[in-house]
């Protein structure tokens, strides 16, 4: 039996608890597989860190910046959205103004009234509309409405929101009221009459002509010879 140092005894005696020559060579080879699976984990994992100054985002948010790239830079992309948005008011503006020109003109009021509608903050998202409706008579009219906006609001006739309105204040009695001109025909002449000169001056001037067409021969006496 070989002899063998105090310090080397100590060391054999850690081998047996680490178990017999085979299994401790069975745990080196597991360690050493678990050691390679961890170095290809962990170069997996910096592959799919984004490098500096890079972001990680989802495929299809790539997907929509590719897209958004191609339609041109951010700031051309905000002047078209603000160009949409303004042009997008604009129209909103127009068409509310020609509904509120064509209440105005079935109310039958003055053409200024679109104006004073319209700086009404009373009014403010109010919808104008026109409708078709039998008056007393049985007559077709085009009578206006409006809407204030409002949960839960009801269309009214324009005219009686006119009439509590300070801003439209005597406003239907004014149009109502309004003097109406004659007509007028032409003035007519005896067939074969010379046309009566137009009377320019005042009584003067009647005076003087009504003694000239005197003065002048009658076309129906005979001449004399």
């Amino acid at each position: 039996m070989p002899d063998i140092s105090d310090s080397e005894f100590r060391q054999f005696v850690r081998y047996q608890a680490l178990g017999t020559p085979e299994e401790a060579e069975k745990k080196i080879r597991d360690l050493e597989a678990d050691n390679k699976q961890q170095r290809d984990q962990l170069r997996d994992l910096k592959a799919a860190v984004p490098a500096e100054g890079m972001v990680a985002v989802p495929k299809e948010k790539a997907d929509a910046l590719a897209a958004y790239e191609k339609l041109g830079k951010p700031d051309d992309l905000a002047n078209v959205a603000s160009e949409r948005d303004t042009l997008r008011q604009k129209d909103a503006a127009r068409t509310r103004q020609d509904a509120i020109r064509a209440a105005v003109e079935a109310a039958g009021w003055p053409a200024e009234t679109v104006a004073t509608l319209e700086d009404m903050r009373s009014l403010d998202g109010a919808a104008f509309e026109v409708r078709a409706e039998k008056n007393d008579k049985g007559e077709e009219v085009r009578m206006p409405y409006l809407t204030l906006s409002g949960e839960g609001k009801q269309a009214q006739k324009l005219t009686d929101f006119a009439a509590s309105a300070p801003q439209l204040k005597g406003l239907k009695t004014a149009v109502a009221e309004q003097p109406k001109q004659p007509p007028t025909f032409p003035r007519q002449q005896p067939d074969g009459a010379a046309p009566r000169p137009e009377v320019k001056g005042g009584v003067d001037d009647e005076i003087q002509q009504t003694r000239d067409r005197a003065m002048a021969a009658n076309p129906l006496r005979p001449a004399r010879t």
